[in-house]
């Protein structure tokens, strides 16, 4: 049982190929996670302590996927006996270490204060750095359009604020994103300079997720989007 506390990016990992991948290996998952588009930890912890009930509860069981509108973010945390709480900064302030604080305390305590599974653990999510073309105002202000920079910074700040709330795994999408940059894929990536494409992009990161939650090789995967070519998805 995995709960996903994100946004868009969250979004992009378990929307379209997650389920696929694990009913291809016949892991038995329930996954949820409450969206709101652009939301930074503090909008979380924000919308906690007012009640807010402006999510789209997205959650998956038996490799379907329902939605429930108008939720709080509360109800998710305490709809399952969560095993994993992923947590995921916004995209652009998940570089800068001083933007995760105290915020991520905050919701880490929420957490734990009332989910059902005394024992459930928290995973960091790395998001990646954009494609070096993105037009988005915010990588010229908070990494001058330096790849490069964004990737180094999001890395280091992730393994930071993953040691600090005592994580137990971090899902290290930024680097399966630079590695996948060497290929002949290049900078193409996303559908947009920054959020995944729904094929190809969404499909390794859903392998990133899968590999880092349950340990086990991608290579073990039969599952791919059909949209895609049998060298693609061996690449």
């Amino acid at each position: 049982r995995i709960l996903a506390i994100g946004n868009s990016f969250t979004m992009d990992a378990l929307e379209s190929h997650f389920a696929g991948i694990c009913q291809s290996t016949n892991k038995k998952v329930i996954f949820g996670w409450p969206y709101i588009g652009g939301t930074q930890l503090s909008d979380h912890v924000a919308n906690l302590q007012s009640h807010y009930a402006g999510y789209k509860y997205y959650k998956n069981v038996d490799y379907k996927t329902t939605t429930t509108s108008n939720t709080e973010l509360m109800a998710a945390i305490k709809d399952e006996p969560w095993d994993y709480v992923v947590i995921q900064q916004g995209h652009y302030r998940a570089g800068v270490l001083e933007d995760y604080f105290p915020y991520v305390y905050d919701l880490v305590d929420s957490v734990k204060n009332n989910i059902s599974n005394p024992t459930a653990k928290f995973i960091m999510f790395m998001t990646w750095a954009d494609d070096e073309g993105c037009t988005k105002a915010e990588f010229q202000t908070y990494y001058n359009r330096d790849q490069m920079k964004m990737y180094e910074a999001v890395r280091d700040a992730s393994v930071k604020v993953a040691d600090s709330i005592h994580a137990v795994k971090i899902i290290p999408a930024a680097t399966t994103m630079q590695n996948c940059r060497t290929t002949y894929i290049g900078q193409n990536m996303t559908r947009d300079g920054y959020h995944m494409n729904y094929d190809y992009g969404r499909y390794v990161l859903g392998l990133t997720w899968y590999e880092t939650i349950f340990e086990d090789s991608a290579l073990h995967v039969t599952y791919k989007p059909a949209a895609i070519s049998d060298n693609m998805a061996e690449l």
